[in-house]
Order: C-alpha cells, then structure tokens, then sequence
C-alpha cells in the first residue's frame, strides 16, 4: 500500500524536482535579499539545519544566490533588506529562491497579483526567458488573461470549479463559453433569447 503524501513531506516533493511560489509572498524580510537566496540554496545543499546559520563564509553560495538574482535582475538589490524593496520586487525575490531549489516544475500561484502594469509586464517577460530557457516547466494559476496568454502554451480553464475548456491560447480566446465567462463577452443565442 503505498503511503499517501501529506505537507510534512513538502521537502521531499521538492528534492523531486518540484518547487512553488505562493500568492501572498513568503521571504524573510528582515534579511538581505541577497541573504534570502543564500539561506535556500544552504538548506537545498545540506549546509545547515538552522536558519539563521546561513551561508555567511560560504563564498560558492555567495555567488550562486547572486547568479540566482541576477537571472531574475534584481541582482542590485542584493544588499538590500527584503522589507524595503517594491512589492513586484519581492515577487522576484520570490521565485529566485524557488529557483534556488533547482526544480524542472515550478508552480506559481499568480506571480503577478497587485503588481503594476510595468511590475507585470517586466515579471511576465522574465517567466517566458525562464521557460524558453528551458530549464524550468512552470504551471501558473492566473486570473490576468493577457499574463495568460501571454505565457502558456496550454490553457486550462476552470469555471465554478469545474472543467470549462482546455486547449491552446488561441483555441481558448475563440471557445464561446470561455469568451462569456472570462473574456466578458455575451452569448448571442443568449441575448437573442432574451430579446426576440
């Protein structure tokens, strides 16, 4: 029978390869940014147990949280302490330290929530050169349809809590149901029904 996983396994579901962010953000605000990396990328190599015994002397991951910043660049921030960057900053912050876990499925619970429109166009053009990098797979909840279609190759389209359409962007841009739930749109039988 095989054991069921519960969220005290939550390490193990990311030692498989899979790491999130969440919608509301989850740093240590009290620490530098460059700091934040450093205490994923100790625990994710087996430095230390303790969290705040981070990487302090250990110039390799130094560098690689710096890497890690300057792949999502707010690698100028790195001195910074968390709580004083901009909110889209810390989104960024965010998925540089799920990066930090080295995942191939990255899930990200709307990277772009209360972010401005310049924090969200930067952050969506940062997740399509992750993707397209090839590095990462990431399956993103978002209820911002231009980010959607944006970024997904794939949509799944969920209304009510169920099921309502899966397929491309353009599959799902011309799906009737979905343009009446989601785009806005009337439904012309509808209306015709309503207004003979």
């Amino acid at each position: 029978r095989q054991r069921q996983m519960c969220i005290r396994d939550s390490h193990k579901i990311s030692r498989l390869g899979v790491s999130r962010s969440f919608q509301i953000n989850n740093i240590f605000p009290e620490m530098t940014v460059q700091e934040n990396v450093e205490v994923v990328l100790s625990a994710y190599h087996g430095h230390s147990r303790k969290l705040f015994n981070i990487a302090s002397r250990n110039t390799a991951i130094q560098n690689e949280a710096v890497e890690f910043l300057k792949r999502l660049g707010i690698d100028s921030l790195k001195a910074q302490r968390a709580e004083v960057i901009s909110y889209g900053d810390k989104r960024l912050l965010e998925i540089a330290m799920v990066l930090a876990t080295q995942p191939k499925l990255v899930l990200l619970d709307e990277p772009t929530a209360g972010m401005t429109p310049d924090e969200t166009r930067r952050t969506t053009q940062l997740i399509k050169q992750l993707a397209g990098s090839g590095d990462y797979t990431f399956m993103i909840t978002e209820h911002d349809m231009d980010v959607v279609f944006n970024l997904a190759d794939r949509i799944l389209v969920m209304h009510r809590g169920e099921k309502l359409f899966a397929g491309t962007p353009e599959e799902v841009k011309n799906h009737p149901e979905v343009r009446v739930a989601y785009l806005g749109e009337e439904d012309d039988e509808a209306v015709e029904e309503a207004n003979p």
